[in-house]
């Protein structure tokens, strides 16, 4: 596994926060109870792990990532890859250099939500960091 990828500890925490559900559009692609998979489903990093960004220490934590459904070529994490503006305007990816817990996501239940290191979600900005 190299430094970039998800552990599979904080997948099944990523899973876990996101409730299995694609957070752009809301698709349940996974159940969290029995680990089983619906449909197509993968996690998205938020701020690439290409260009240096798999050296960060956050890249690989539960901040950077949000459950999708498709995959690179299919789903919103289709959309997430092929239109960046969209995605950079919704939080699902976040510029290199940039701190994911300081960028929120369009999250399509809660509206804007800010991810934290321990693996939960605020909607208060002031707290995202805590």
């Amino acid at each position: 596994m190299s430094a970039g990828a998800f552990a599979p500890a904080t997948r099944r925490v990523i899973l876990a926060r996101d409730e299995g559900t694609c957070v752009s559009c809301g698709l349940q692609v996974y159940d969290v109870d029995s680990g089983s998979a619906f449909r197509d489903w993968s996690i998205q990093h938020r701020r690439a792990r290409g260009m240096g960004g798999s050296r960060l220490a956050d890249t690989s934590q539960p901040q950077n990532g949000v459950v999708a459904c498709g995959s690179a070529t299919t789903g919103c994490h289709h959309r997430m890859e092929s239109q960046p503006a969209w995605a950079l305007a919704n939080g699902y990816r976040v510029p290199h250099g940039t701190d994911p817990l300081t960028v929120p996501i369009t999250h399509h239940a809660w509206g804007l939500v800010w991810l934290r290191a321990d693996g939960t979600f605020t909607l208060d900005p002031q707290e995202a960091k805590a």
